[in-house]
């Protein structure tokens, strides 16, 4: 850590225009109070704190808060607030030391949950995070200080979830956060974050998409399941819609009609997963949407809860799987089987990541093997012609390519 420059009067122009420097931090001193500054570390975060030596002449140093969070005036009052507490004999940033390892992961997590996950996280991601720290953050380390919690005990419970790759990863995660938290909170130092450095476990993506014959069985199902009365219509094309579109579920069992634009063939979702997007509409999806009733605002509203979007499909489904003999497939699968079949029909990567709404080109990768299938099958038709033509080409016995051969070659 390296003085900057000469002390200067801070003023919020001042502080704004301090740049970072490569590879060290560096500390600039206000000249209006004594030992009152503000630190900016080589990414270009700015922090005020103060210099300061307790009663038995120790320095010490007390980050007091982020710039943009606090103004210069804000953070000088409260320095100045220290140095009063200084001078009766005490010792802040001891004192916030000692209150920082009292803190527990139990309180933290209280507040995690409160200020972060309520604010930022999606519904679902909402239910997994609690999901982790019901089952395992809070027996593991509830009553744990926050200051104290190690890298060796957070890889420990990884280790103990080696069975369970995808949970234990997301519970490391869930971790990091609230350390990284944590030390934007002061219950923590800086860069102290103990889930730094734990190796992740490699997770196998599953790839289960239905073949023609299977979405015609699933068709027969849902008639079936519908006509006897073992699921209700409103779950029947709720579950139809999702595979015509290839939206999550979670978009169609929270669609309203106001996000509904028949006679221009989209949906207009204002929220997914991604944030608002547009989703394209073919003749089939704009039938079956004209088709329903709009009795409420919701396009599949809740038969139990007025004004509430029908949630829970897991049961329709079960229902419908079964008697589809599909018992392996997800309801999420449907999503991939609208992209394998998109990717077969010949559309490109960039069309399909479109059609399904990623915002990340990597997503969409998942179904090149279906596009390459696709080209195959394509150079095969135009080189056969030409050789028909050319003549003259050694014999030889031809296999004719099926998709599952392109899969094979590639794995």
């Amino acid at each position: 850590m390296l003085s900057g420059r000469e002390p200067a009067r801070f003023t919020k122009r001042f502080v704004d225009g301090l740049e970072p420097v490569a590879g060290r931090r560096i500390v600039i001193f206000d000249a209006a109070l004594a030992g009152f500054c503000v630190r900016v570390s080589p990414t270009g975060m700015k922090a005020y704190a103060l210099k300061y030596r307790n009663r038995f002449g120790r320095q010490r140093w007390l980050t007091i808060g982020r710039h943009g969070i606090l103004t210069p005036d804000q953070a000088r009052q409260q320095a100045r607030k220290h140095l009063r507490q200084v001078a009766e004999g005490l010792d802040p940033a001891q004192d916030k030391a000692d209150a920082a390892r009292a803190v527990t992961i139990k309180e933290l997590s209280d507040r995690f949950l409160s200020d972060h996950v309520e604010v930022h996280n999606k519904r679902s991601t909402r239910r997994h995070v609690l999901s982790d720290l019901r089952n395992h953050i809070l027996p593991a380390f509830g009553n744990r200080a926050v200051a104290e919690l190690s890298t060796e005990e957070i890889a420990a419970l990884h280790l103990s979830l080696r069975k369970t790759p995808v949970a234990a990863n997301r519970l490391v995660r869930v971790l990091s956060k609230m350390m990284s938290l944590a030390e934007l909170w002061g219950l923590r130092p800086p860069h102290s974050n103990p889930c730094r450095g734990i190796r992740m476990y490699t997770q196998r993506r599953r790839e289960r998409f239905l073949s023609p014959s299977e979405i015609t069985m699933l068709g027969e199902a849902i008639r079936s399941c519908e006509g006897k009365r073992l699921i209700d219509p409103l779950a029947a094309n709720a579950i139809r819609l999702i595979l015509l579109t290839g939206c999550r579920p979670s978009e169609i069992t929270n669609l309203r009609w106001r996000e509904v634009h028949l006679d221009q063939f989209f949906l207009r979702l204002e929220d997914s997963k991604t944030g608002a997007k547009v989703v394209s509409l073919g003749t089939p999806a704009c039938e079956l949407l004209a088709s329903l009733p709009r009795s409420a605002e919701r396009v599949f509203p809740s038969p139990r809860k007025a004004g509430a979007p029908y949630r829970e499909l897991r049961r329709p489904w079960s229902h419908v799987r079964r008697r589809a003999g599909l018992l392996d497939i997800q309801l999420k699968d449907l999503r991939h089987t609208h992209a394998s079949i998109a990717a077969q029909c010949g559309l490109s990567l960039p069309v399909i990541g479109k059609l399904l709404g990623h915002t990340q080109v990597s997503t969409t990768q998942i179904y090149a093997h279906w596009a390459d299938d696709v080209l195959r099958q394509a150079a095969q038709r135009v080189q056969g012609q030409i050789a028909a033509a050319l003549g003259g080409l050694p014999d030889a016995h031809l296999v004719p390519i099926r998709p599952e051969m392109g899969r094979r070659a590639l794995s």
